[in-house]
């Protein structure tokens, strides 16, 4: 009776330990959960960053577009600039140059008319000469004249010029204006929408950072409630292992006590069937019983072992290859018929 009570407190022993082994595994899978929770949060996180990124690369790619629309405005405008001072400087250079011939023409006629006068007062006319005074006379006047005329000319000349610059610089400002105003509307049309493309994204990107601030801001708090599940279990763990390395040494030392075995208590005695009897079905069932109560005696061995180490692989399969053996006997010589054959 009281080996049958030790076998018991052993069994229910293994039944704690079972159970302790099974909250282990449990808890286990509970951290590996957690685990692909963290994981999948994660990779949620890499494919928001990653989103993020392209957004910022394409808003980058329309700041560069505007900056080169705004240089380009520059480089035409400088250009319109350079072709309406270099048209100006054309023309002006023209009329200047007509105007210096001019009045090199006119400084030419003072002079040949200063050289006659001069002259003329130098070599006063004689009656012994040809030429009568009169024709002299006649031919200053005709250059005074022409020079009066060349000075009309060159006045009406000097007004023609400063009416052609005020009406070129006119109609250069007016051409000028309005081509610069169509390219600069142009330009503004363009610039206005990179502008709202701008800040599209720009919305765009800041709700990208709000969200992906909250789903950090989870995480954050995923992760600490994480690591503290995570110790809770730990310690519960190291806990449970010294509660279970307890038990098992007060069962092994304290309440399990080393059996001796008695000498022939556990008498294992099986012979094979002599080959007179092997056509014998009553010595078959004779040698089935036989080797059942053997097989008993090594399930009692091995039980025994068992409570000495609960947690032995190789004893628990020998426990439980003893216990088949004995079913498969039972089963052998409950199904063989009960009347024998010489």
């Amino acid at each position: 009776m009281k080996d049958v009570f030790k076998e018991m407190k052993a069994e229910v022993a293994q039944n704690v330990v079972d159970r302790k082994h099974d909250e282990f595994e449990w808890k286990n899978l509970l951290i590996a959960n957690d685990n692909l929770i963290v994981e999948c949060l994660s990779k949620e996180v890499f494919y928001v960053a990653t989103n993020s990124e392209l957004n910022v690369a394409r808003f980058t790619e329309m700041h560069v577009a505007n900056t080169i629309v705004e240089a380009r405005c520059l480089e035409l405008e400088a250009e319109l600039s350079n072709l309406r001072d270099k048209s100006h400087n054309d023309n002006h250079n023209e009329l200047v140059n007509q105007f210096s011939n001019i009045e090199v023409h006119h400084l030419n006629l003072q002079l040949k008319y200063q050289n006659l006068k001069d002259g003329f007062r130098n070599n006063p006319p004689t009656p012994a000469k040809d030429t009568p005074d009169i024709d002299s006379v006649f031919v200053i006047k005709k250059m005074q004249a022409s020079l009066q005329g060349k000075d009309n000319v060159i006045k009406q000349l000097k007004k023609q010029i400063s009416h052609l610059q005020e009406t070129y610089s006119e109609a250069d400002r007016t051409l000028d204006f309005k081509a610069l105003n169509s390219q600069i509307t142009q330009l503004t049309k363009k610039v206005i929408v990179l502008q709202a493309q701008n800040d599209q994204f720009r919305a765009e990107n800041g709700k990208i950072k709000q969200h992906y601030k909250e789903l950090y801001d989870s995480i954050k708090i995923t992760h600490a409630k994480h690591i503290e599940q995570v110790t809770a279990l730990t310690t519960k763990n190291v806990n449970l292992k010294s509660q279970i390395l307890n038990t098992v040494n007060s069962i092994s030392k304290d309440h399990v006590k080393p059996i001796v075995l008695a000498p022939g208590k556990y008498a294992i005695d099986v012979e094979p069937i002599p080959s007179r009897f092997r056509n014998n079905k009553e010595a078959h069932l004779d040698y089935l019983r036989h080797l059942k109560e053997s097989v008993e005696t090594i399930h009692q061995i091995v039980e025994e072992a068992k409570v000495v180490r609960p947690l032995d692989s190789s004893i628990i399969s020998t426990c439980h290859y003893t216990k088949h053996s004995q079913e498969l006997l039972e089963y052998a010589i409950g199904t063989c018929p009960q009347d024998s054959h010489q």
